[in-house]
């Protein structure tokens, strides 16, 4: 019995399949939360971290081939530095084929200044690179 509960720990306390930092939650879910929360707190980096490049359609700027994610995070900075976020709201998290997912989240913000409080529909392209990580590839601003 022992020995069934300690696998059982080993089970939901490791990364992998069957577990991981968020208890079990699905690594595409937890990439969803992950990019929330760099939303939230204009972590461009964070977003873009271990992409082999980012497509990006963003208003104001050129929809532009892959870059490098240096080059994404700074326009995301850009695109996120009037900002004020209030929320940032994961409306789906899909995998739409084997190894390719897609985050659609909604923020409100307030532009620095103002008080009204606008949203703005993102949705962030992802592509599985193995051990259960997710990295952006995509992001584009539906308004």
């Amino acid at each position: 019995m022992r020995r069934r509960l300690a696998l059982l720990g080993v089970l939901v306390l490791s990364p992998g399949p069957f577990g991981g930092a968020l208890w079990g939650q699905d690594p595409l879910a937890a990439a969803g939360e992950r990019i929330r929360r760099a939303v939230l707190a204009h972590d461009a980096s964070g977003i873009v971290a271990g992409s082999p490049g980012v497509t990006l359609r963003l208003p104001g700027a050129n929809p532009s081939a892959a870059v490098a994610p240096s080059q994404a995070a700074e326009v995301l900075r850009r695109h996120f530095q009037d900002a004020v976020e209030r929320s940032a709201e994961l409306v789906a998290v899909r995998e739409v084929e084997a190894g390719q997912g897609f985050v659609d989240l909604v923020r409100r913000y307030v532009v620095r200044g103002t008080s009204e409080v606008r949203s703005e529909r993102m949705y962030v392209g992802l592509r599985a690179v193995g051990g259960g990580r997710w990295v952006v590839v995509e992001v584009r601003s539906g308004g």
